[in-house]
């Protein structure tokens, strides 16, 4: 053992049988440690042992059936520290990234104590963990714990936890711990991915996402009751430096699939919220979806680049107008007279945009309704409209080589429902020049 000391990669595999790992063994210079298919494996650490593994900075668990925590008590281990108090030596102070897949046994990763013990993890993935209900777990009879309060998370990834019902902590009833000052690891948090989170409805809560400043990518995906993304809240919620930084200001990637219940991207008055940063969306197989931008929206896009919308069976318009704060979806093209004309737009410019795509979009009828009817995408590079049957946009090139899109609610555009492609540089891919 004594030749061990120095090991800084361990990877245990396949070892079938084996239930611990430490059992006399030091491994103070250990960075990083990867455990594979040990089906009988119960736990990782033990609470002792953590005080040696001080430069451990990558952990992966793989595949290990029987797993059911990561961190055991000791046999004559204070429960307490286990539980809730803050200890010292509970501390992984070089953890950086950690990744659990395939571990169906697992509730938890951590006991509450360590979630003001991990200030160096920036990246955290979990796939295929079904029985897991928080990153930290808090057992009966535990001190109450202020998570989140020193934690760094630049690039959180959950994925393919279908019992996920909280991202951060779970209580003794098991029911969600809502932390109202979310400072913090979440003000530096810039990357977020979602998969399989079965029961979750809105994973962005409107105090959540006023402390998420720094909010870069999210991506969502397979989550079959979620009904909306992002609930923005009033607009006087929170504290004067909140209302100094519009909502989600520092998003730039958003790409959504998979979500049947989906009703709306945005929940809730979005004058305080800016897209000003968003580059690219993404959306597929949103079957409930009927909008995506209100016009406050398509106003702050000066740098979006590349919008792709498929198989959105009920999307009638890509911009939605609203009334105030009272938004209005009208049944058919031809309630056109009904629509308030507050705020109506002669044009509208997205400056940067370069690709467009629509596809398999049966209920969409134009790009705007009652707000805007001409739009201008002078830089764009790439138009695709397949099987829109029902569109009424037109796209049509400017003299100057930009794209320009303009609503004509009274007729369908010709071939909207068949394949047509267009390039700055080589034209329509069908039928030569001419435009739909």
């Amino acid at each position: 053992m004594q030749g061990l000391t120095n090991l800084e990669t361990l990877r245990l595999d396949s070892m079938h049988d084996m239930r611990c790992i430490w059992k006399g063994l030091v491994l103070s210079k250990l960075t990083m440690l990867k455990v594979v298919k040990c089906k009988r494996l119960t736990h990782v650490f033990t609470c002792n042992i953590i005080v040696s593994l001080v430069q451990l900075k990558v952990l992966k668990i793989l595949s290990c059936e029987e797993l059911e925590q990561i961190i055991a008590k000791d046999d004559d281990e204070n429960n307490q520290i286990l539980l809730g108090d803050h200890h010292p030596s509970l501390r992984f102070p070089n953890l950086s990234h950690i990744e659990i897949r395939e571990c169906n046994t697992l509730k938890s990763l951590f006991p509450l104590a360590m979630a003001l013990s991990l200030p160096n993890l920036q990246i955290l993935i979990v796939r295929e963990a079904s029985r897991l209900v928080g990153v930290f777990g808090q057992e009966k009879n535990a001190l109450p714990v202020n998570v989140e309060k020193v934690m760094e998370l630049p690039h959180l990834q959950v994925f393919e936890c279908p019992k996920m019902i909280t991202r951060f902590a779970t209580t003794p009833n098991g029911s969600i711990r809502a932390q109202s000052e979310q400072n913090g690891f979440l003000q530096r948090l810039e990357y977020v991915h979602l998969d399989d989170c079965g029961d979750v409805r809105a994973p962005f809560p409107a105090k959540l996402l006023q402390a998420l400043k720094n909010l870069d990518s999210v991506k969502i995906k397979d989550c079959k009751s979620l009904e909306e993304v992002f609930e923005l809240g009033e607009a006087d919620e929170g504290s004067s430096e909140e209302k100094e930084m519009p909502l989600l200001s520092s998003l730039k990637r958003l790409k959504l699939s998979k979500l049947p219940e989906l009703k709306c991207i945005w929940k809730g008055p979005t004058g305080h919220v800016s897209l000003r940063s968003l580059a690219r969306l993404y959306l597929d197989s949103l079957d409930k979806l009927a909008f995506i931008f209100t016009p406050s929206l398509a106003q702050s896009l000066p740098k979006l680049e590349r919008l792709r919308i498929s198989d959105c069976g009920e999307l009638k318009h890509i911009i939605r107008e609203e009334d105030g704060e009272r938004e209005i979806i009208p049944e058919s093209p031809g309630q056109d007279d009904q629509a308030s004309p507050v705020n109506v737009e002669k044009e509208v410019v997205l400056p940067n945009l370069k690709e467009l795509s629509l596809e398999q979009l049966s209920s969409i009828v134009c790009f705007s309704f009652g707000w805007c009817d001409y739009f201008l995408f002078p830089r764009l590079e790439k138009l695709k409209v397949d099987q829109c049957p029902k569109l009424t946009t037109k796209f049509a090139t400017t003299r100057d080589g930009s794209m320009s899109a303009q609503s004509e609610v009274s007729e369908v555009a010709e071939d909207s429902s068949i394949n047509r492609e267009w390039t700055r540089n080589n034209g329509w891919k069908e039928d030569g020049d001419s435009c739909l």
